[in-house]
């Protein structure tokens, strides 16, 4: 027997929003929700979703898609079974739940979920993040996952979603059980990202070693670049299974060093033309530098009232409760309110439009 507990998912099924539910009615408040998970043996918190306004339901609806990913439901539950002991029997049935008993839904029934990842309207954590208008993107996907291309270069204003665009990558590699390395320039804060920063951070998610040493003292960016593709490259085994893709996030920010960007340049040739390393799709945001022919282009622009309004249609049609049109039209003005009084913040117009569908869809909201 295997036991719904065991298994990991990437959106809601009836048993986990009844778990959702009971987590929401016991633990209220950001503090007794984090301390509690705080005591769930080897979870990695960074990892779970941290809104910056705290609403129960849509706070845990989002953390069990993501303990659930880890793999420490059951460690989650057996905690809660000792710190609510008038609910221990509650908690303890979802320890008990035969996969056999879980109803089939179908993918339509469910107001955020999918068929096929790349068209997926909602991803990150408990399917909790709207796309909005992104359909360059799951083009140009399809082209990487289906059709034999390599790469892709993601461009665009700060804070008009290029990062927020890799959690559909994310997505199709978890579905689709594709290995995925990825780097965000970010991590280095304000600090210099260099070459060797950037091979070194792929190196250790790959688990080989690249001998850098021979390009400490070697000025020219371009030599440089040269001798680590080869010397990065040659460590590189394909991936037997499928693709392995590898994202490079945030060249375009201040402490990028000429030198990172001539690697990522030679090695954006050098999959592109020349299969090597093979088997590999790679997706960058921020380059700018020499693009092969062949590498896929995306370019993100700011959201306006009519990506809001496009994507509310396709979670709204043929679902029910059905929403009427002026429900419509006054999700779309509150949120890009919310939107616009954030300062045009794209965290926040996703948020304001996931606990609105929420709400309406499946009481979830507060």
């Amino acid at each position: 027997m295997t036991l719904w507990v065991d298994t990991t998912a990437s959106s809601h099924d009836e048993w986990s929003k009844q778990l959702v539910e009971l987590l929401a009615q016991v633990l209220v408040f950001r503090k007794d929700a984090f301390d509690a998970l705080q005591h769930v043996p080897a979870l990695d918190l960074a990892e779970v979703p941290q809104p910056d306004e705290f609403k129960a339901r849509t706070f845990w609806s989002s953390a069990v898609i993501e303990v659930r990913r880890q793999a420490k439901l059951a460690a989650l539950i057996n905690c809660m079974v000792e710190r609510f002991p008038p609910r221990a029997h509650d908690f303890q049935r979802f320890l008990q739940i035969d996969v056999a008993m879980v109803p089939a839904e179908s993918a339509a029934d469910d107001w955020n979920s999918f068929e096929d990842p790349v068209e997926a309207r909602f991803v990150g954590p408990g399917l909790s993040h709207p796309i909005f208008d992104r359909e360059n993107l799951r083009s140009n996907l399809h082209l990487l996952r289906d059709e034999g291309f390599r790469t892709l270069n993601i461009t665009g204003e700060p804070r008009t979603g290029k990062t927020f665009s890799l959690q559909l990558v994310q997505l199709l590699c978890e579905v689709g059980k594709a290995p995925i390395v990825a780097v965000d320039v970010e991590d280095w804060g304000t600090d210099e990202f260099t070459d060797v920063d950037l091979i070194q951070a792929l190196a250790t998610q790959l688990k080989v070693e690249v001998d850098v040493e021979a390009v400490r003292n070697v000025p020219d960016p371009h030599t440089r670049a040269r001798l680590l593709l080869y010397a990065f490259r040659d460590t590189i085994q394909a991936n037997d299974g499928g693709p392995r893709w590898i994202v490079i996030d945030g060249l375009d920010r201040p402490g990028v060093q000429p030198a990172a960007k001539a690697f990522v340049e030679r090695l954006l040739k050098s999959i592109e033309k020349d299969n090597k390393p093979a088997n590999t799709r790679l997706v960058v945001t921020g380059f700018d530098g020499i693009l092969p022919s062949s590498s896929r282009r995306d370019t993100t622009a700011q959201v306006t009232t009519d990506d809001v309004e496009r994507l509310l249609d396709i979670v709204i049609a043929g679902r029910q409760p059905a929403a009427t049109d002026a429900q419509r039209a006054a999700w779309v003005a509150g949120a890009m309110a919310v939107y616009e009084q954030a300062g045009r913040d794209l965290g926040a117009l996703a948020d304001e439009v996931f606990r609105l569908c929420s709400e309406h869809f499946d009481g979830s909201g507060g």
